[in-house]
């Protein structure tokens, strides 16, 4: 590696050549020297005289050849020297600093310039990387581009700074290109060029030209100029921001059309009267501002020329005197302002300049919102816009209205933004102030925070509502149950004649099979009366742990063959979503009930049917707006349907009995009532969203099992006989002998009364006749467990089996605490009554005898 002190020997043109000479005599000269040895080898066999004289010439040729090559290698290297001497002062005192880079970034070579410039002497200059010489604030520039350089070979030419030792700062132009050192590699030749006197004149010709511009569009002088032809060529940012116009909007006779129309005549005939006397002017006039407003202001313009006196033509400035103008006025109003702030009510403050669209609010004002005197200023928007977009068309109404002297005060309860982004509610009251024209110039008034009062509404209104569904729920819940009790009666009638008559029919027949399938219906129209009491909450059902996913995947099953062929199911099924505590019946009833609802919704157009069960858990949070329900883990049943949505105007009695939209045939209205009862009942959440044209989805959540609950299997319920005597009182005649018939058949000898009256008469006259009691609970005259009462007073450790559609005075626990063994729900099922019977008498049902 050369030291950095080294000359460069092939950087002249002159040096070139001479080197080339110099060469070509050593190529010429080692020539000779080789033919010389190899005429010595030659010589060494025995010569002739003749040969050894011309030997002899032959050397003396060669030695004459030699040392003219010799003298002219001398001559060569002496001007070989001289260049590389004149090039080498050429290299050092060159304006330009010149160095060579290794590809690493280390200083190789540099000339005087160049160590003048890195301010370091150019012995101390070898192996430092020439990036400690540059600003830290501008090495990115540097690096990028040596790294452009090594990478392309393109050249490259960058400004930046460098730091001398001395601390010295100074700007450089860098001209930076790739050359190849003898052993091949990538060198970087710099080329360094101090700038630091052009940077300085530029910086100071843009600081100049920067003055020049804050100084015109600065202050409160809007600046004009106008050539010859008495047209306007420039206007300051100051008079463009007044107008709110472009500067192309405003040259020529552009700026004329924001004069206001009273002033315009008299105002051009002052400006062109002064440009043809070519004299100073000065008028007043009205100018539109960019709210719309138009402000007085006084417009001053002189003549320009230039050095030899030739006019230009104008410059001049205006500046806002509206202010000035408005003095009395503003007292006036003053004294209105301070008398309407007496009238107002006694809260935040506010003062609205009408045709200047600008309000003052009070301190108050501003704190009711949450804001400092110094966050808020006067803009008309902070008040108007940040009334909540329900209530903004109303306000603006009322101020239109007061405005039009329809009322004689401005009042208004609106919500309003605040800076924490709340809504507060506000009282607002005001009154508007007029010119001597009619025309409204101010409205002043005042405002109170009615949030805690409208918050207290609110929930009034809420539980208004909620006692009215609590009333409605409970209203149709006693309907249910006196509809249930008469209900059961006729159905009891239809299932018991059914059953004997099925027992009756040949195995096989048509008949049979036809009665079979009034017995399944007549068991289906005894779920639906179990649902209807489940919603009234006046029955208790059987719930057992299930889980929930059978039963969802066979109700839909069910739905599958009800669906037309325009209408796709989509299930999305986890059967491991956990166990539930419910009766089958009402989760299967809940399926299809939303699922036929989803099915009308979408029957005309088709569609999808999403079914999904899933788990989800419920936090705190989550449930804080529905107090029936507790956290935890939950089964979600989701049924989603594509149809036409729900009306939003019919979602608040989405769940009212009765209530449907539906055509006639289609539905009663009780489906979705039903369905909440359930829900409710078991400590879940009903609820939808629908929006019209993107379909409704259903969510039915109930709660997941705390600890499991052992069931004992139970054997299946086969008919059972016996032949004791049994006294049956039922008040329904036709209830009475199609259970004193089924009774029979089973093998009993049966005593029927339609009235409690006559059935204590007939148990005190005998009562070691009976060995068994099946009495109905709603009777008139004495119920049945006041019968029941009366009986085991006479025989105590009297069987007694009570039957009920519905009572909400007895209940299966109260009756077995009055001694009663047995206790049915209506209507009774033969192999159940059976099987009941047997149980009772064997002393297995109820408290042992």
């Amino acid at each position: 590696m050369s030291n950095i002190s080294d000359h460069p020997e092939n950087s002249s043109p002159r040096g070139s050549a001479v080197a080339g000479n110099a060469q070509d005599l050593r190529r010429r000269a080692e020539g000779t020297l080789r033919q010389k040895e190899a005429k010595e080898a030659k010589d060494q066999a025995p010569m002739s005289a003749e040969e050894t004289q011309l030997v002899l010439h032959e050397q003396r040729v060669h030695q004459i050849e030699l040392e003219m090559q010799n003298e002219e290698l001398r001559r060569t290297q002496v001007e070989l020297d001289s260049a590389r001497a004149e090039y080498f002062n050429l290299y050092d005192l060159a304006p330009v600093g010149y160095c060579t880079i290794s590809e690493q970034g280390l200083l190789l070579k540099a000339n005087l310039t160049a160590a003048s410039l890195l301010g370091v002497a150019r012995s101390a200059l070898a192996g430092r990387r020439m990036s400690s010489f540059i600003l830290k604030e501008d090495q990115d520039i540097y690096y990028r581009h040596f790294k452009q350089l090594v990478v392309t070979g393109v050249a490259q030419v960058f400004e930046l700074r460098l730091s001398k030792s001395d601390g010295t700062i100074l700007w450089a132009q860098l001209v930076a290109t790739a050359v190849q050192d003898n052993d091949g590699l990538t060198l970087c030749r710099l080329a360094l060029s101090d700038i630091s006197a052009l940077k300085k004149a530029e910086g100071k010709l843009h600081e100049s030209e920067q003055n020049f511009k804050n100084l015109v569009n600065s202050g409160m002088a809007l600046i004009w100029t106008a050539g010859t032809d008495k047209l306007c060529d420039y206007f300051n940012g100051v008079w463009l921001e007044f107008t709110g116009r472009s500067l192309e909007e405003e040259l020529g006779n552009g700026w004329a059309k924001g004069v206001h129309p009273d002033d315009f005549q008299r105002c051009l005939g002052i400006y062109i009267g002064a440009f043809d006397r070519q004299e100073p002017f000065s008028m007043e006039y009205r100018l539109r501002h960019h709210d719309g407003t138009y402000r007085w202001i006084v417009d001053e313009g002189c003549p320009r020329y230039d050095s030899q006196g030739e006019f230009l033509g104008y410059i001049g400035h205006c500046l806002d005197i509206d202010e000035r103008k408005q003095v009395e006025e503003k007292l006036q109003q003053t004294l209105q302002q301070y008398a309407l702030v007496l009238d107002g009510a006694a809260g935040g403050i506010w003062d609205w300049n009408v045709p200047g669209k600008t309000v003052h609010f009070s301190s108050r004002w501003k704190k009711l919102r949450g804001y400092t005197d110094e966050e808020i200023g006067d803009s008309e928007t902070l008040w108007l816009d940040n009334i909540h977009p329900d209530d903004r068309q109303a306000v603006k109404a009322r101020i239109a209205a007061h405005f039009a002297g329809k009322t004689a005060y401005y009042e208004a309860e609106y919500r309003i933004h605040c800076k924490n982004g709340s809504w507060k509610w506000i009282y607002d009251r005001g009154k508007a102030i007029e010119d001597s024209t009619g025309k409204v110039v101010r409205m002043a008034g005042s405002e109170i925070d009615i949030t805690d009062r409208k918050q207290a509404e609110e929930e009034r209104l809420h539980l208004q509502t909620q006692l009215q569904q609590a009333q409605k729920m409970e209203a149709i819940g006693t309907l249910a149950g006196g509809i249930a009790h008469d209900f059961n009666n006729i159905l009891g009638a239809i299932l018991g004649y059914a059953e004997i008559a099925q027992e009756d029919s040949p195995t096989g027949s048509t008949l049979r099979k036809d009665i079979d399938q009034i017995v399944i219906a007549g068991h289906r129209a005894k779920d639906l009366v179990k649902q209807i009491l489940a919603f009234s909450r006046q029955a208790e059902t059987v719930r057992i742990p299930l889980q929930p996913a059978i039963i969802v995947r066979e109700a839909t099953k069910m739905l599958r063959s009800s669906l037309p062929s325009t209408i796709e199911i989509q299930q999305s099924i986890d059967v491991d979503c956990g166990l539930i505590l419910a009766d089958p019946t009402q989760i299967h009833q809940i399926v299809i009930n939303l699922g036929t609802n989803a099915l009308h919704a979408m029957e005309e157009t088709g569609g999808t049917l999403s079914i999904s069960l899933q788990k989800k858990t419920l936090t705190d949070q989550d449930v804080v707006s529905d107090p029936g329900v507790k956290s935890g883990d939950f089964v979600q049943l989701s049924i989603r349907d594509t149809g036409p949505g729900i009306d939003p105007k019919f979602w608040g009695k989405i769940f009212d009995p009765y209530f449907t939209t539906k055509e006639i045939g289609k539905g009663t209205g009780m489906g979705l009532a039903i369905i909440h009862g359930i829900v409710k009942s078991y400590g879940g959440s009903l609820s939808f969203h629908s929006h019209p044209g993107e379909g409704t989805v259903f969510q039915v959540l109930l709660p997941v099992m705390v600890q499991e609950v052992v069931v004992e299997d139970k054997p299946a319920e086969i008919l059972q006989f016996g032949n004791e005597r049994i006294l049956l009182v039922d008040d329904e005649e036709l209830l009475a002998e199609m259970g004193k018939s089924m009774l029979e058949r089973l093998g009993y000898r049966v005593t029927v009364r339609s009235s409690s009256l006559e059935a204590l008469t007939t148990f005190q006259n005998q009562p070691e006749k009976f060995d068994l009691v099946i009495t109905d609970q709603t009777m008139p005259g004495m119920t049945g467990s006041d019968l029941a009462r009366r009986i085991l007073q006479i025989r105590p450790f009297m069987p007694i089996i009570l039957c009920t559609g519905y009572s909400s005075l007895i209940s299966e626990e109260k009756a077995k605490s009055f001694g009663i063994k047995g206790f049915a729900m209506k209507p009774l099922a033969r192999k159940s009554i059976s099987v009941l019977i047997r149980e009772v008498l064997a002393g297995r049902a109820g408290n042992q005898d």
